[in-house]
C-alpha cells in the first residue's frame, strides 16, 4: 500500500457517497429487493483482512497479556463510556455516533498505520484480532447498557449480525491459510484496493437507502457542525490514548494509539445502518467518520516522527 493510504480512500469514499445519492434516487427499489448486500460487503471486506493475518505472531503476541488486556479493556468498555457518558447530556443522537464508533475494534488496517507510524507492528496486530474477536460480545453490550434507555437496541440480532461478519469469515480465512498460503502471498497485493471498492460499495449502498435525508442534511448545513465534532472526538482519542499509555516503550504507545484512534469504521457504519437506519442524525455523523479517520493520519505521523527523532526511536516503517 502507498505510504499515504488516505488518497485513494477519499476519493474512493467520495465517490461512494455521490454514487449512493444517484443509485438512490434513480433506482429506489434496488436496496430494497436486495436488503443483504451491506452484510455480503462487509463479510467480503473480513474475509480479505483475515487472509493476510498470520495466527503464529499473533499467539505470539499474546504473551504479553500486561499490553494486552489494559488495551483491549480500554478500547472496547472504557473509551465508549467515556465517549457517550460525556456527550449524551449535550446532544444525545450525536452520542449515540459516538458509542457506536468508539465501541468498535481497532481497524483491520492498524498493524499498517502503526508501522507506517513507526509503531510495533506485532502489538498492533493481536489488539486488532483480540479486538475484533470480541467485539460480537463487548458491543450489543455497551450499546444496550448505555444507549437502551433512548433507543430500542436488539442486542442478539447485533450480537448475530457480529458474529456473521467477522468471527465467521476469519476462521474461514485462517483456515484457507492452512492450504493456500503460497498462493494467498502472490494475490495478497490486491487485497487492499479490492477491499477499499468493497468499503466504496458498502457506503454507497446505505447511502443509498436514504438519499433525500443525507442531501437535506448536507444542503442545509447541518452535516457540519457533526463532522466538527467527529474530528474533535477522534484528535480527543488520538490524545486520550497517547497518554493513557504513557508507561509503554514508545514504539508499543504509537501502536497502541492507533488502534484506539483507527478503529473498524466500516463496522460502524454497518451497524448504525442495521439498527438506527430510520435515524439519518445517527448515520450520517459515523459515515462522516471516514474523513477524520483518514486525514489525521497525516499529522499523527508527522507528530510520531518529531517524537522518535528526539527519543532516537529507530523507525519501524
Amino acid at each position: 500500500m502507498s505510504a499515504h493510504p488516505e488518497q485513494p480512500l477519499i476519493i474512493v469514499i467520495l465517490t461512494a457517497l455521490i454514487g449512493g445519492v444517484w443509485i438512490g434516487t434513480q433506482f429506489p427499489t434496488f436496496v430494497t429487493t436486495y436488503p443483504n448486500i451491506s452484510l455480503y460487503l462487509l463479510i467480503g471486506i473480513f474475509f480479505l483482512s483475515s487472509l493476510t493475518i498470520d495466527m503464529r505472531a499473533v499467539i505470539h503476541a499474546l504473551r504479553d497479556a500486561r499490553t494486552v488486556v489494559p488495551a483491549v479493556i480500554f478500547t472496547l468498555i472504557l473509551l465508549p463510556f467515556l465517549a457517550y457518558g460525556v456527550t449524551a447530556p449535550f446532544a444525545p443522537a450525536l452520542a449515540i455516533s459516538f458509542l457506536l464508533l468508539t465501541a468498535m475494534p481497532a481497524g483491520m488496517t492498524s498493524p499498517l498505520l502503526s508501522e507506517l507510524a513507526g509503531g510495533e507492528k506485532h502489538t498492533a496486530l493481536v489488539i486488532t484480532i483480540t479486538s475484533s474477536l470480541l467485539a460480537p460480545f463487548t458491543v450489543p453490550f455497551m450499546v444496550s447498557v448505555m444507549a437502551g434507555h433512548v433507543v430500542y437496541v436488539d442486542g442478539m440480532a447485533m450480537f448475530l449480525r457480529l458474529v456473521q461478519a467477522i468471527i465467521l469469515p476469519f476462521f474461514v480465512a485462517q483456515g484457507i491459510r492452512i492450504y493456500a498460503l503460497r498462493g494467498i502471498s502472490h494475490v495478497s497485493r490486491f487485497f487492499t484496493p479490492f477491499s477499499t471498492i468493497l468499503l466504496g460499495g458498502l457506503i454507497a449502498f446505505i447511502v443509498a437507502k436514504r438519499p433525500d435525508e443525507i442531501v437535506s442534511l448536507v444542503t442545509r448545513g447541518e452535516s457540519l457542525p457533526e463532522l466538527l465534532a467527529i474530528c474533535a472526538l477522534f484528535i480527543c482519542v488520538h490524545i486520550v490514548a497517547y497518554i493513557v499509555f504513557f508507561k509503554k516503550a514508545l514504539p508499543d504507545r504509537i501502536a497502541l494509539t492507533v488502534c484506539m484512534a483507527y478503529v473498524n469504521f466500516t463496522l460502524a457504519v454497518d451497524l448504525a445502518d442495521k439498527f438506527f437506519g430510520t435515524r439519518p442524525d445517527i448515520v450520517l455523523p459515523v459515515v462522516l467518520s471516514v474523513i477524520p479517520w483518514a486525514l489525521l493520519f497525516i499529522p499523527f505521523r508527522a507528530f510520531t516522527r518529531y517524537t522518535r527523532a528526539i527519543h532516537k526511536t529507530p523507525s519501524h516503517e
